[in-house]
């Protein structure tokens, strides 16, 4: 598709309709039954509206023959789904709003709320800071009958904290234009997640009733894996006599004696949308992840062996400092594409052709300094200090920049990173008296709403600017839509979840919600009154990290057969363990899939299987999504789908 196509005026409508019925019917599935129809970095509710817009067009061919979706109008559609997708979850409606009554609603005499941390709130930044005001009393113990919502004390800490977050998204999107030549031009990596929808949607002939995916019968296996176990196991929780297929699994209790007693519970979970994936990466890349999960578990056999059963702060710290080492290398070997960008933005350097770029180069330069000096600004007007603000927020993009190319190269559909609530670690640096109350309270609110990244918004821009390449998209029009997107997204979030919250009470919420913001406060005070100061095993760990980094990513360079991958070993070993618990089977089971494929098919057998890798993620967004509309309006007793 060497032309680019604008989207006309039917395409605006019909993606933004799906934006907002996203940010709507996600949001109440988010805070109500804890159904993340959005999560991670290929989010369902971008996939499934695109499976029935195929059959609708199958439809229109057969009586009108003619398509009213083109591949091009579908892929619009999915990047403004894709863009906002973790809106309806982690991204917003279960931390913003949440959060703002958390500590007002969760203080006691015992916990001393009142006196320390909830005073240096502005009123401005919570619907109210009195915990008996309607606002926080209804939030969790119900609206009294006759009485209506308080939609009045929520309309100046939205119209506050609204700012802040569009500040957020736009530093990201402009973040991410930054890189997207180095990465997509001249490095070429492969943004797997990226060609999922392409290949999905492409039609090999105009008549064609079905895109080409769908007359391949390896998709439609695939397809069917998925859906008929997910169907099995939710009607079970309606029939109990049907069996269930336990896809989360672990080995159990095997090993009696230390050091040997850390590998009992060894997690095997299935997930078949990373299976399909993994399937589409590098060889390098897929073995690296499941390896690097591997030797983590072996690290920590040989540490307890040594009386070292710490292995948290060991990982943490380690993660850190490789994070901050791969931010660098990554900003060195972007140096020239960088340079590029200074010299057209500052100097409007004739030579420099940015006509290819979703952001025009002095749009991406001068409004990520824009986006930063309001969020910089906004602090400071909530009381927090500039600097330490600024520490914060440069941490925050170190973590999502490696999120942000984890995605792209690595394809994972979910990454937490040991950089999650980046002023955590600036607290724990300087110490809260450094900082000061109102800086530590502030950055905590900051940070909280920040934190989440397994849905994290400038991996998803990224995969837009690819999607827009591939497939042959106006890469300004695609920018002007995403942003778009995520403003009415924002927009149709606010009175939806505060609806969804104030009809059920934070008690009557999903588990997640109604459990989680308990931590709050709890967190807050464990960082005023006993922070986890750095200590010199805490930067030796950082410092091995770093080293580790450099030398896997010296030897990557300089011997083309090198198999360890250095970003594999910063998800793994340094990200927080659950990550490479909840995904590493999965991967070993699509690398070994392809290797397979490989051995004894070839290139064109593995070229053939693409359509099962593509079936399997197609079949699994399809099935949960399904179940999850009916899910809400039928509930279970139990979990169907860990995010």
């Amino acid at each position: 598709m060497p032309k680019t196509e604008r989207p006309d005026a039917l395409t605006w409508a019909l993606a933004l309709i799906c934006v907002v019925a996203v940010a709507v019917g996600g949001a109440f599935s988010a805070l109500v039954r804890y159904d993340l129809v959005g999560f991670g970095h290929l989010p369902r509710a971008a996939v499934y509206p695109l499976f029935w817009f195929l059959l609708l067009n199958a439809l229109t061919v057969w009586i009108w023959q003619r398509r009213w979706f083109s591949s091009r109008r579908l892929l619009y559609i999915y990047i403004a789904v894709l863009v906002m997708a973790g809106f309806p979850g982690q991204q917003l409606v279960t931390y913003l709003y949440l959060i703002m009554i958390a500590g007002q609603g969760y203080a006691t005499a015992e916990n001393k709320y009142l006196e320390t941390f909830l005073p240096q709130v502005p009123h401005w930044m919570v619907p109210s800071a009195d915990p008996d005001s309607p606002a926080i009393r209804w939030a969790f113990y119900g609206v009294p009958p006759g009485q209506s919502m308080p939609w009045q004390a929520w309309v100046v800490p939205l119209l506050a904290w609204t700012p802040f977050l569009i500040a957020v998204l736009t530093m990201q999107m402009t973040f991410a234009a930054w890189f997207r030549k180095r990465w997509a031009d001249e490095e070429r990596i492969l943004f797997p997640l990226a060609q999922i929808p392409v290949e999905f949607v492409r039609y090999d002939h105009p008549c064609s009733l079905f895109p080409a995916c769908f007359r391949n019968w390896l998709f439609w296996v695939a397809f069917s894996l998925p859906v008929l176990i997910y169907t099995k196991n939710a009607m079970h929780y309606y029939l109990p006599s049907i069996p269930e297929t336990k896809l989360i699994r672990d080995i159990g209790w095997v090993f009696r004696d230390r050091p040997w007693t850390v590998l009992n519970g060894w997690p095997y979970n299935i997930y078949f949308e990373m299976i399909g994936v993994t399937y589409l990466v590098q060889d390098d890349m897929g073995f690296s992840l499941w390896f690097f999960w591997a030797a983590r578990k072996f690290i920590m056999v040989f540490r307890e062996a040594y009386g070292l059963t710490n292995h948290t702060d060991f990982f943490t710290h380690q993660g850190l400092g490789a994070y901050i080492v791969l931010v660098l290398i990554y900003l060195w070997l972007a140096r020239h594409a960088l340079s590029d960008l200074w010299r057209k933005a500052v100097f409007n350097d004739p030579l420099v052709d940015d006509s290819r770029e979703p952001i025009p180069y002095r749009l991406a330069f001068w409004g990520f300094g824009l986006s930063l000096a309001v969020i910089l600004g906004w602090a400071r007007v909530a009381g927090a200090s500039i600097g330490y603000t600024l520490l914060t927020i440069l941490l925050y993009l170190v973590s999502i920049t490696v999120l942000m190319r984890l995605v792209a190269e690595g394809g994972l559909f979910a990454v937490w990173t040991p950089i999650a609530k980046p002023h955590v670690h600036v607290v724990n640096l300087f110490g809260p008296k450094v900082l000061g109350l109102r800086t530590t309270t502030i950055l905590h609110y900051i940070g909280w709403k920040i934190g989440d990244q397994a849905s994290n918004t400038m991996g998803n821009v990224m995969q837009a600017y690819k999607v827009a390449e591939l497939g042959g998209l106006h890469a300004r029009s695609v920018a002007l839509l995403l942003l778009v997107s995520l403003v009415v997204a924002l927009f149709a979030s606010h009175p939806t979840a505060l609806y969804a919250i104030y009809s059920r009470s934070v008690p009557g919420l999903g588990w997640w919600p109604r459990s989680a913001y308990g931590g709050f406060g709890t967190e807050l005070m464990q960082l005023l009154e006993a922070p986890k100061r750095f200590t010199a095993g805490n930067y030796s760990n950082m410092a091995l990290g770093a080293v580790t980094t450099l030398a896997l990513q010296s030897l990557r360079q300089r011997y083309t057969w090198w198999p360890w991958h250095p970003l594999a070993y910063v998800a793994i070993t340094g990200g927080p363990p659950w990550m490479g618990d909840r995904y590493g089977f999965s991967i070993f089971v699509g690398w070994l899939v392809r290797q397979l494929v490989q051995r004894f098919g070839g290139y064109q057998a593995y070229n053939n299987a693409r359509a099962a890798a593509l079936g399997v993620v197609v079949g699994n967004a399809v099935v949960l999504l399904s179940w999850s509309i009916v899910h809400y309006f039928h509930p279970i007793s139990g979990v169907l789908i860990i995010e």
